[in-house]
């Protein structure tokens, strides 16, 4: 959406757009284009920091999670990260990896065999 739809649409606005600065009618129609797609990004931000902070069990035993590839068992077993985040920094851990951490992090806690 630009100002001059904006204005076409609600041709009552108390507003004459020949006096709006050139460079704020630039900045209006910048932030409608865009709002939608700032505002999904800033979702994701979101989604992101708290997932960052996600804990994982202590010593936990990722042998034991039989969709996990062995290279991935092999990194999270070595490294023994404490959050979603950390794991999600380990080169070598991909994207199914990570949803089963997920899955372990929002599990109660088992003691470990």
């Amino acid at each position: 959406m630009d100002l001059h739809k904006l204005y076409e649409c609600i041709p009552d606005l108390p507003i004459n757009l020949l006096d709006i600065p050139m460079h704020v009618v630039t900045k209006i129609n910048i932030q409608g284009k865009y709002e939608p797609y700032i505002v999904k990004q800033n979702q994701f931000v979101k989604a992101f920091q708290a997932d960052e902070n996600m804990l994982l069990p202590q010593d936990y035993d990722y042998r034991q999670l039989p969709t996990l590839s062995t290279e991935c068992k092999l990194l999270l077993n070595r490294v023994q990260p404490l959050t979603i985040g950390q794991a999600r920094r380990i080169q070598g851990i991909t994207a199914a990896a990570l949803f089963e951490l997920y899955r372990v992090a929002r599990k109660p806690s088992q003691p470990v065999m």
